[in-house]
Parts: C-alpha cells; sequence; structure tokens
C-alpha cells in the first residue's frame, strides 16, 4: 500500500495540483479528492480518460483494501493477496506509462 500510496502522489504531481502535500492534507482521502476535482475541471482534455481510470484503480484500492488493511481489521486469503498485487501491479504499471514516480510526465 506505501508504493500505490506513492503514485498517488505522483498522479497529484503530475496534474499539477497546487496544495501542498503536508500534515492532514497528506492522506489518501483528501488526495485523492483533489484529483477527482481536477479531473473534473479539464473537460476537453485528451488524457482525461487516462486519468479517470487511474482515480478510479487508485479509489478502488482505498476502499477495498488499504483501509481495512492499514488498520488491521481484516486478514486476507493467500487468493484475495494475490489479486491485491495483481490490481496493485497494474496501477503502478499504467501510472509509469504517464510518469515518473515524482509525477513527471513521461509522454
Amino acid at each position: 500500500m506505501k508504493v500505490v500510496g506513492h503514485v498517488l502522489i505522483a498522479v497529484h504531481q503530475c496534474l499539477g495540483i497546487g496544495t501542498p502535500l503536508v500534515g492532514s492534507s497528506k492522506n489518501w482521502g483528501s488526495i485523492l479528492g483533489r484529483i477527482k476535482d481536477e479531473i473534473g475541471r479539464c473537460t476537453k482534455w485528451p488524457e482525461k480518460d487516462f486519468f479517470q481510470e487511474l482515480y478510479a484503480r487508485l479509489d478502488a484500492v482505498k476502499d477495498a483494501w488499504r483501509s481495512s488493511t492499514m488498520h488491521v481489521e481484516k486478514k486476507h486469503t493467500p487468493d484475495e493477496a494475490e489479486e491485491i498485487f495483481k490490481l496493485t501491479m497494474r496501477t503502478l504499471e499504467n501510472a509509469a506509462v504517464r510518469m515518473d514516480e515524482k509525477g513527471t510526465p513521461q509522454a
């Protein structure tokens, strides 16, 4: 989940969102909210679909796995853990096509 957190921050940087990532603004919910808002503002944008899909994957990880996993409320079976790993890898691969780990555009 820490690695996906870095993707979240990279997307925030890549979109040029000006809100500094400090204190309480550096949590998944706040960052995802700003990313969603920024995507919504860009009505005619060739990469809108790419960023919407990436946002959806990050939000799915947060809702389905991160919140409960990071707070030790749930244990996962080996099959569930493998599925989480696969989704995480696909999310990382998708993001890497467009930006590096600091959010610097690759394309």
